[in-house]
């Protein structure tokens, strides 16, 4: 079974586009999760892109930015032959099947310290 569970946050705006796969119209959403990781006697962030279609594409694109997310998805690699170079390229990347977060706490007036 693949299944993978990672936890971070993703800081910068969606990607959301529509693409044709077997002459179907679909909606792609695209994003990049960056998670903490030790190397040595640090800890260093790192980057893995979500990719979702179809359906889970407007679930992926509705997660809050620069908030603390847990997805789950499939690991997955793609690979494309390069136009310039014809240089076979590749990258792995999470298919997106859910994601967990805590949506913030209400603040209540009474709270606002003015």
């Amino acid at each position: 079974m693949n299944e993978v569970t990672i936890t971070g946050k993703f800081d910068r705006d969606f990607d959301l586009k529509t693409i044709t796969r077997a002459n179907k119209d679909l909606e792609l959403t695209t994003g990049s999760l960056n998670f903490m990781v030790e190397r040595g006697d640090k800890e260093v962030k790192m980057w893995i892109d979500v990719e979702a279609v179809g359906n889970k594409a407007h679930d992926l694109a509705s997660v809050p930015l620069n908030m603390e997310v847990t997805i789950t998805g499939r690991l997955e690699r793609a690979a494309w032959q390069d136009k310039q170079t014809s240089e076979w390229r590749s990258k792995h990347f999470i298919r997106f099947a859910d994601a967990q977060y805590q949506a913030p706490e209400a603040v209540e007036q009474d709270d606002i310290p003015f």
